[in-house]
């Protein structure tokens, strides 16, 4: 075998992996059909990178829905406290927001990147760019990689492909092919952080306003699926916001998304409140009241228009069925979605790999000895907030440091 490891794809997966198997001292070779390393990973978090949050594990792993158990193993092998003590000893400082996300000081994922093909080339990785895998097949002592420039052969293989989400940066799902051609089976790759358009969309005007700790519940075919929590954010064509693009891995055409703008929980005590207001006020102002729920007055006068309301009269001389007619659509304003964003606008992907014929503690094929899969390319999507870079190079480090266990023993 001309090489012990094969990375295939140089993203975050593909690069850690890559550093990991070449400090254990592994012949390793990072391959990627594109010319430069990480061209993903240099637009994330608008292209300041965010790496990780500094959160608890419980609430790290609810992140990744029903993938978090998959990952527990490799998060405690290798979580937030080692990514963070593995960029500063790499002499990129980290910093930590008061949302506990954390970011390089520098605000560059350029700085990110570069410092992690440096790290790769002190441990002896060769880099081959440019160079398109175009197939992975089992052959004596390992495997034989298929590209246009010729077959290259290795004892192990790391595929770290990633997605299908950006296409247009390298992400075509293409490792999901070769997973296929070797026996595995693909749960459907669909958009995954990514907003939704809604039918007869009226808030166009309101493009960009958001709003702080919204309650959602998703109905399907009359039927409440869940209620979700957070922000939201108002855009030309629909919804997004973190409470959107978080739960967009559950959302389909056709389900109605019933938003509570307040984010008051009890609707009958937001009326009662309403009506203490109203009547401890001399000029009782619902604009002025929803301004504590951080309501924008522009958007509370359409609510009112809509019901039929002159907000410039007095609050006494609205009729029950104008009042009633205001609160519903503060407390429980209906969106029909039409379709999500697809795969060019989502920033990851839900599906992939199959996780059941992944080892979870090794990150080895179940069905291809010496195969490792990590990253995106797995059936694993987290919420916003660094959650999938940190488990992208969790998986990495963990199929990594198995294949040195591996190759040790023999």
């Amino acid at each position: 075998m001309n090489y012990d490891v094969i990375v295939v794809g140089a993203g975050p997966a593909g690069l850690m992996a890559a550093y990991t198997t070449g400090s254990q001292g592994l012949k390793t070779l990072l391959i990627d059909k594109n010319e430069g390393a990480g061209r993903k990973l240099l637009i994330t978090g608008s292209k300041q990178c965010n790496l990780t949050s500094q959160v608890d594990l419980n609430t790290f792993l609810k992140a990744y829905g029903q993938g978090g158990p998959f990952l527990k193993y490799a998060l405690k092998g290798f979580g937030q406290e080692a990514l963070v003590s593995f960029f500063e000893a790499l002499e990129i400082p980290l910093l930590v927001r008061e949302d506990k996300k954390v970011f390089p000081k520098s605000l560059s994922a350029e700085e990110v990147v570069n410092g992690l093909i440096k790290a790769c080339a002190k441990k002896g990785v060769k880099f081959s760019m440019q160079t398109k895998c175009l197939g992975i097949e089992t052959c004596e002592g390992g495997f034989s990689i298929k590209t246009a420039k010729g077959d290259l052969a290795g004892q192990f293989v790391i595929l770290a492909t990633g997605g299908a989400a950006y296409p247009h940066l390298g992400s075509s799902g293409d490792g999901y092919d070769f997973m296929k051609a070797l026996g595995h089976t693909l749960v459907h790759a669909r958009p995954a952080l990514t907003p939704v358009y809604i039918k007869d969309y009226t808030f166009e005007g309101f493009s960009g306003i958001s709003f702080q700790g919204t309650i959602i519940d998703i109905v399907r075919h009359g039927n409440t699926l869940k209620q979700i929590e957070g922000d939201l954010l108002l855009t030309h064509f629909g919804l997004s916001g973190p409470v959107i693009l978080n739960n967009s891995r559950d959302l389909e055409a056709g389900d109605v998304l019933r938003v509570n703008f307040t984010g008051s929980k009890n609707h009958a005590l937001f009326k009662e409140e309403w009506a203490t207001y109203q009547a401890r006020t001399k000029q009782p102002s619902l604009r002025l009241f929803l301004e504590e729920y951080h309501v924008p007055k522009r958007f509370a006068e359409v609510l009112m228009e809509r019901a039929g309301i002159d907000y410039t009269r007095h609050v006494s001389q609205w009729t029950k069925e104008q009042r009633e007619g205001v609160f519903e659509g503060l407390l429980k304003h209906p969106f029909v979605i039409d379709h999500l964003g697809d795969l060019r606008m989502a920033m990851v992907t839900a599906g992939g790999v199959e996780r059941d014929e992944i080892q979870s503690k090794t990150m080895e094929s179940k069905r291809v000895p010496g195969l490792y899969v990590c990253g995106e390319v797995l059936d694993i999507d987290g919420d916003t907030g660094g959650y999938n870079i940190q488990a992208a190079m969790s998986t990495a480090v963990l199929a990594a440091k198995s294949i040195g266990q591996k190759r040790g023993k023999k």
